[in-house]
């Protein structure tokens, strides 16, 4: 399972303050930390996982899937 490191320097911390990443997170992962991951990533046009639908800001999921892979690979 690929590793998942954030820098927060393109990002605003306010959505995620206070939390930790504490696993490892790749394809098929699910859990409170994939989601905080998603919202995360949907602060940034550049890594927004979705414009509609599932994993679109305000409608991020607990499942890291292709989309949330996808933007993980383009921070």
């Amino acid at each position: 399972m690929a590793s998942v490191k954030l820098s927060t320097r393109f990002f605003s911390s306010v959505a995620i303050t206070g939390f930790v990443f504490l696993r490892n997170l790749g394809l098929g992962s699910t859990g409170d930390d994939v989601y905080a991951l998603q919202k995360l990533l949907n602060q940034n046009p550049l890594t927004r996982l979705a414009e509609t639908g599932p994993g679109a800001p305000g409608a991020e999921t607990r499942y890291f899937g292709r989309l949330t892979a996808a933007a993980v690979s383009r921070f």
